[in-house]
């Protein structure tokens, strides 16, 4: 009786153990209307998708994140960045590409948008879109796209914050609220990307690394990298700004 016992508080204290490594605290928080202005500058991507599957194509729709950059004076261009993973069964384009910007005092702006440039795989994991529509940012601080983010995520003193519309049923409710993680660390591997001990479910893919500069009182929001992927956990990994630079700066 005494061994069966013994037994069953070992399988439990072993459950425990297992359960609370498996599920770190959530460090997350969702976005306020009072939160960081360069916060609203990120949107939900509404990408209709098209596979072959069993003999007959299966329409469905591929929800992630993007990042607004900023409008164009050269062409007028209004561009969105994204993963390109998001994208890769983006095979009909007599559908349209959908973006979704919400600003602090509450409004939606809905705008359409087409593929202008990508990084072609999983190894470049990047897409820059333009907008159909200019959109109006009088409550938006968009950050600036800075051609280091690599090197400026990895920097010691940094402040990395990683933020997107993850679809896990708590915070993220399951994509409804844009959530964000603040004081992100490198933990390494994945090159050419970087990985973050930040968490980062589907849905979150394309979403941004902001790396904020303080100036005495003047705070800088750097857009340093997009999320390519996340293990809903403990690990992010982000593609560097030196993916898409030079792609983006000659798609305006």
């Amino acid at each position: 009786m005494k061994c069966v016992l013994t037994l069953v508080l070992f399988v439990t204290a072993l459950t425990t153990w297992a359960n609370e490594y498996s599920s770190p605290p959530d460090h997350r928080q969702q976005r306020q209307h009072d939160s960081a202005a360069w916060l609203y500058s990120i949107g939900q991507l509404q990408v209709p998708t098209r596979k072959w599957t069993e003999g007959e194509f299966q329409h469905s729709w591929e929800t992630c994140s993007a990042s607004l950059t900023g409008p164009s004076h050269k062409r007028g261009r209004y561009l969105i960045l994204t993963a390109w993973h998001c994208l890769e069964y983006y095979t009909d384009l007599s559908r349209p590409i959908r973006f979704v910007l919400q600003t602090s005092s509450g409004e939606s702006a809905h705008r359409h948008a087409r593929v202008v440039a990508d990084g072609g795989g999983m190894r470049s994991d990047w897409a820059v879109l333009s907008l159909d529509q200019p959109i109006a940012t009088p409550t938006i601080s968009i950050p600036i796209i800075t051609p280091k983010g690599k090197a400026l995520i990895k920097a010691p003193q940094s402040r990395v914050t990683l933020a997107g519309f993850s679809r896990d049923s708590g915070l993220g409710e399951n994509g409804k609220k844009l959530t964000f993680q603040s004081n992100c660390r490198v933990t390494g591997g994945f090159e050419p990307d970087v990985a973050l001990n930040c968490r980062a479910h589907k849905g979150a893919s394309g979403g941004a690394a902001i790396v904020v500069q303080t100036s005495g009182d003047v705070e800088t929001a750097y857009l340093a990298g997009v999320i390519s992927q996340g293990n809903g956990s403990d690990t992010s990994v982000v593609v560097g700004s030196e993916e898409f630079f030079s792609a983006l700066q000659s798609s305006y």
